[in-house]
């Protein structure tokens, strides 16, 4: 199977696991192996169907600055190892209420982020972790039982999620999810470099807040596959987003050219200043700059059509409710199975 077809495959599954828990809050981790030139690819896959998501084996250090890898909608939190292995990123939805914890013991040889999220009124204890192949179970095992007791006061509810390296049938971690009463949602393989084995792990004290699982092969990663959970908790609507953009649908190329060359043919001075100055005047005059309010919930499948369709469906409801007559049902009934049938369709 080529690239191009496992990311084919790869959106279809995931929106059809977006389609099953649209009122759920979706996590995700994936396991990149160097994030700096895969970053345009990974963002059509993080947004919009992922409220958490963490990226590992980042190889990042501070030289890359943190603009590179901004996606608009999510607060970005990373930990770098260097640019030859290790870091790890996560991105959260900006209507989830976040803060990244420091006041744990954690040795520096361990990658491992804290994360308090809070979904409506319940607190979780999000930790991303990537353990090296060659790094002992035990050390690393230890490092985040130490830190859970310590944050085991303030917190009820715990995720872990990352690539651990480590076989779910290894008795150190088998004792590890039993102390802590803790769960992996993840059953199927995960990583196929040599043996295929479940690496990528979904790890959590509540396995009954979550309604459902998904592992996707994406194309990204080299070995790895995606995971995702889906957690048994809806966001409330967030504040509407401001998009500026430029109105074409008047711009007529050959007018602004010619507009351009006697605008630039009247510079005296040429300095970038007043070049920058002259092209944004004719451009401004020839395709405005426009301001769109977009709605928090605004979904990447709702288009002008549905969006119309919506709307006189909502009217032609109105009209029934103040005149409950078949005629007026048969026609709003009409509608709602247009819109109905249109939604799938997108």
């Amino acid at each position: 199977m080529t690239e191009s077809e496992k990311s084919e495959d790869c959106f279809t599954e995931l929106k059809k696991f977006k389609n099953s828990n649209l009122k759920n809050v979706i996590i995700g981790h994936l396991n990149v192996n160097s994030l700096r030139n895969k970053i345009e690819t990974l963002k059509p896959v993080i947004d919009p169907f992922f409220d958490i998501f963490l990226v590992s084996e980042t190889k990042l250090d501070d030289s890359f600055p943190n603009n590179e890898f901004c996606i608009p909608g999510y607060r970005m939190f990373r930990l770098d190892r260097n640019r030859y292995g290790g870091g790890l990123c996560f991105y959260v939805n900006d209507n989830i209420f976040c803060k990244q914890l420091n006041n744990h013991n954690s040795d520096t040889c361990i990658e491992a982020m804290f994360l308090e999220v809070r979904i409506k009124s319940r607190k979780w204890l999000l930790i991303g972790a990537y353990k090296p192949p060659n790094q002992s179970d035990n050390l690393f095992l230890d490092n985040i039982s130490t830190n859970l007791t310590f944050y085991s006061k303030y917190y009820e509810n715990f995720i872990i999620l990352g690539d651990l390296n480590m076989n779910p049938q290894n008795k150190l971690f088998q004792d590890f999810q039993n102390t802590f009463c803790l769960g992996n949602l993840i059953k199927e393989a995960t990583c196929f470099k040599s043996t295929p084995s479940s690496i990528d792990v979904i790890i959590t004290n509540n396995k009954s807040y979550f309604k459902g699982t998904c592992v996707v092969a994406t194309g990204i990663s080299d070995f790895h596959k995606l995971t995702a959970a889906s957690l048994k908790a809806h966001l409330g609507k967030g504040v509407p987003r401001i998009k500026l953009y430029r109105d074409y649908k008047n711009f007529n190329k050959n007018h602004f050219k010619r507009e351009l060359k006697n605008e630039l043919e009247s510079i005296t001075h040429r300095t970038y200043s007043n070049f920058e100055a002259s092209f944004t005047k004719v451009l401004n005059k020839h395709a405005p700059l426009k301001i769109k309010t977009l709605r928090a919930n605004h979904s990447s499948f709702m288009t002008k059509t549905l969006r119309k369709a919506i709307m006189r469906r909502s009217h032609l409801k109105n009209k029934y409710l103040k005149n409950r007559s078949n005629e007026n049902w048969k026609i709003y009934k009409k509608q709602r199975n247009f819109c109905t049938n249109l939604l799938k369709k997108n």
